[in-house]
């Protein structure tokens, strides 16, 4: 895991969820830039996506059992 995705994660962790703008303004990175990491976060089944379009935020999937 990379330390973008790292900063993701924890950021979500601390306020729920996160949207692109969010982690454009966090990370410094273009809209391009952060969806892939948000669909890299998705493969490894770490976040998933609510919403669509601008109103799409990600949310840390809840892992029951580990």
């Amino acid at each position: 895991m990379n330390d973008n995705e790292k900063i993701i994660l924890e950021y979500i962790k601390e306020h729920g969820s996160i949207n692109n703008k969010e982690a454009r303004e966090i990370l410094n990175l273009s809209a391009p830039e952060v969806r892939k990491i948000f669909k890299n976060l998705q493969y490894k089944n770490l976040i998933q996506s609510v919403g669509s379009n601008r109103n799409r935020k990600y949310h840390l999937i809840n892992k029951r059992g580990s």
